[in-house]
Order: C-alpha cells, then sequence, then structure tokens
C-alpha cells in the first residue's frame, strides 16, 4: 500500500513540476511570438506572465487524452525532453518567420 502511495505521490509532483515547466517556457514564446506577430496588426501587447495565464487558460479548457499506463513507459525524461523541444522548436520556427519578413 505505501509502494502505491509513493508511486502516485512521485507522479503527482512529476506532473505538477512538468506543467509548471511547460506553462512558464509557453508562456514566455507566447508573449514574443505576440509581440512579433500580433502587436504590428494592432493589438496590446502582453506580459510574459499574462501570456502563461492565457498558456493555462487554453491547456485547461482544452482537451487532453493521458494515458497513464503510458506515461510509466515513456518516463521521466522523455516528458521533460517535450517540455524543453516544443516551445524551443515553436520560438525557433517564430523567428525565422520573422526574420524572412524584413
Amino acid at each position: 500500500m505505501k509502494s502505491k502511495f509513493l508511486k502516485f505521490f512521485g507522479l503527482f509532483w512529476s506532473f505538477v513540476l512538468l506543467f509548471m515547466m511547460a506553462s512558464g517556457l509557453e508562456g514566455f514564446v507566447l508573449a514574443y511570438l505576440w509581440e512579433w506577430f500580433v502587436v504590428p496588426l494592432g493589438l496590446k501587447s502582453v506580459s510574459i506572465l499574462h501570456a502563461i495565464g492565457i498558456c493555462v487558460l487554453l491547456d485547461f479548457v482544452t482537451y487532453h487524452y493521458y494515458d497513464y499506463k503510458r506515461s510509466e513507459d515513456v518516463g521521466l525524461a522523455s516528458s521533460l525532453a517535450y517540455v524543453l523541444i516544443r516551445p524551443a522548436v515553436a520560438m525557433l520556427v517564430g523567428a525565422v518567420i520573422r526574420l524572412s519578413m524584413g
């Protein structure tokens, strides 16, 4: 019984940490992408904290299927790599588009 509780506790806090990291990185990227592509259209810029809030809101209201059995197979390292790579790729693609716009 204790082992299942510790496993759940560890998985729960890993999820919380990954969610916080993902929201922070996605908010950072969103703030810059917003500044590059939306502000020139006439809308106001958003702070990084507002962008993090927008990312949390969108994550909350959109459907995400999470396979808990598969999460044990994937592991924390793969999840962490996804959390780091996804915003980095979005920022890279946005930077390339911005530079090509002149």
